[in-house]
């Protein structure tokens, strides 16, 4: 069953359809029964005609405004992640009708609601290759090795609208590659915790992603997750922040518990 699936997902991408949630700027143009975070009450196309049958992306006529300026700002290479969403969070588009929208992030469905930008979101955004109009597909190799999200196996033509021009793709990449070099070196000589729950934690109060985060107190470095949009200060959200070593160690034995359940349970089977 894994395998025919594998299959299924690398002939899907071969014909040039998305696999997957739907990124930032696209939706899949089912616009007379849209359920898209940034429809209702924001997107002008909301109610209207279906553009197609659902199986490919296309360009959100509000978040596609959004991508453009993202690579605009960074390939221009005076802008980083965080500069970029503190400007996109004071900014509106114009759209052709003549209406005004304040733009906002969709934030996650059934998790987060529509809001401010954060960093995390533009630098996700940055490598994505599908804005040129390509669809990546990592899987696994012909061994049956799974790859690594950074790794690209096969890169096939998409049938959607590319958002972004190859020149300013590539020149965004370069200057990501510069941003990650310059970082890697300062750091050289400082041994770097690594923060396994960062991204995967989420604030209970204003839903935004939980950030590693390290901080000095009293000539000891104490290590935390914080709130994304506190750490950006972008929202003062009143989640404190919570200790690394204690809040790891409550994942690791909730992992382990269900490990345990899942092995009696084969057990009794």
């Amino acid at each position: 069953l894994r395998q025919e699936t594998r299959k299924g997902k690398l002939q899907r991408a071969r014909q040039g359809f998305w696999l997957g949630e739907y990124p930032f700027g696209y939706c899949n143009g089912q616009c007379s029964r849209c359920t898209h975070p940034n429809g209702k009450d924001y997107c002008p196309d909301f109610g209207t005609p279906d553009k197609g049958d659902k199986r490919s992306l296309y360009p959100h006529p509000v978040e596609s405004q959004v991508v453009k300026l993202v690579f605009e700002w960074y390939a221009g290479g005076l802008e980083t992640s965080r500069t970029i969403a503190r400007r996109l969070n004071g900014t509106s588009i114009t759209l052709p009708d003549g209406n005004v929208v304040p733009i906002r992030s969709k934030g996650k469905l059934g998790r987060t609601d529509p809001g401010i930008f954060g960093r995390d979101l533009i630098r996700d955004m940055i490598p994505r290759v599908v804005y040129t109009g390509k669809l990546p597909y990592q899987g696994v190799d012909e061994n049956g090795r799974h790859r690594k999200r950074a790794e690209v196996l096969h890169l096939f033509p998409g049938h959607h609208t590319p958002l972004v021009n190859e020149a300013t793709f590539t020149r965004a990449q370069e200057i990501r590659k510069v941003n990650g070099a310059i970082f890697s070196y300062c750091d050289k000589n400082r041994l770097r915790r690594v923060y396994p729950l960062t991204g995967i934690l989420h604030c209970s109060r204003c839903g935004a992603p939980m950030r590693g985060s390290g901080k000095v107190n009293q000539g000891q470095i104490l290590y935390y997750y914080a709130d994304s949009n506190r750490l950006d200060k972008e929202l003062d959200c009143p989640q404190g922040m919570v200790r690394a070593e204690r809040i790891e160690a409550q994942v690791v034995k909730w992992l382990r518990y269900q490990v345990a359940q899942v092995l009696s349970s084969e057990n009794l089977a």
